[in-house]
């Protein structure tokens, strides 16, 4: 096995991304990084025992989108692996609807992989995130504002998603592929900076790396140091989820004598109880946490886009789901 493949079996396996025997799908869009993940589970399909399927979903942003749509299709055919693909006009339908053309793109892929989810069975799918893509989802993020679980929302793991190299830099990506001839496609809208990542990507980090030479390195620690940081609260805010809150119907008790006075904890608790009773659909930003802490102390009640009531009853905050 190549030494950069063994790498990433080591990091997946390290993070329990994925297990012998399993049903795997690969993202796979032409691009280099796909491309080498395709690779790495060719790689070690036979040891592993793994059921592999190729998914490409064609955005038809760009008029060459079918030309990568048949180069994948052909890399599985060559490989011996199943390949499904859909489509869908994201700029038309982002216009449609007058939303962000990324995220649009990003919603109707992740719907795509969704229903591959069950039409495949699937025990897993695996994206091809990259170092880069972490870093540069870390500054969107940060200059956007968010709080620090958002800043470290990119993750090895969420749900059945996994990403086997997180940890690697996009260049190890391409110099291997270069270096043994292995074929990739070349998205050109990765080069407008109309885009924003793009433009965090071309510009920002380019300054960047000015006054820090190594800054992918040095963001990446900060990073990790981060996100010790934030599964240690939320470990700490489950606790006092549980010892606080109750629920009933639609509904959530939370025992003020018992929630925790510190707002990093206090803030998770509120959100968790919000999540629990609305089935996770509803995010409560900074603003909105705020108000409900002067919920607390006020005792006004407190309507949030017609979704939740908040009040204070006793020593009770309750939050109702409308």
């Amino acid at each position: 096995m190549d030494i950069l493949f063994y790498e990433i079996l080591n990091f997946a396996l390290s993070k329990k991304l994925f297990y012998k025997n399993q049903k795997i799908g690969i993202g796979v869009s032409g691009g280099g990084d796909s491309v080498l993940l395709f690779y790495f589970f060719k790689n070690i399909q036979k040891e592993f025992n793994l059921d592999l399927v190729v998914l490409h979903f064609n955005h038809k942003i760009r008029p060459d989108s079918d030309d990568d749509e048949v180069f994948v299709e052909n890399l599985a055919k060559k490989h011996n692996v199943y390949f499904f693909s859909d489509r869908a006009d994201v700029l038309k339908i982002s216009r449609q609807k007058n939303t962000n053309l990324e995220e649009q793109a990003r919603l109707l892929r992740y719907d795509f992989f969704n229903k591959c989810k069950k039409k495949f069975n699937l025990d897993k799918i695996a994206t091809a995130h990259t170092k880069n893509d972490l870093i540069e989802t870390f500054l969107i993020n940060l200059i956007r504002g968010s709080s620090l679980d958002g800043l470290v929302s990119l993750k090895p793991s969420r749900a059945f998603y996994i990403r086997p190299m997180l940890f690697l830099e996009k260049a190890q990506i391409i110099n291997y592929l270069n270096e043994n001839n292995l074929h990739y496609k070349t998205d050109t809208t990765n080069f407008d900076t109309n885009y924003t990542r793009n433009k965090i990507r071309i510009e920002l980090m380019e300054t960047l790396k000015i006054y820090n030479p190594n800054i992918l390195s040095t963001l990446y620690k900060e990073i990790e140091l981060l996100n010790y940081d934030s599964q240690g609260l939320n470990y700490i805010a489950f606790e006092n989820f549980v010892r606080s809150c109750t629920f009933l119907k639609n509904k959530a008790l939370i025992n003020l004598k018992f929630l925790s006075n510190d707002y990093a904890i206090s803030s998770r608790v509120l959100k968790k109880a919000v999540s629990k009773i609305t089935g996770s659909y509803y995010s409560l930003s900074y603003n909105n946490i705020n108000r409900l802490m002067d919920v607390i102390k006020s005792n006004k009640i407190l309507v949030l886009r017609k979704h939740i009531k908040a009040y204070k009853q006793n020593n009770f905050l309750i939050i109702e789901k409308l």
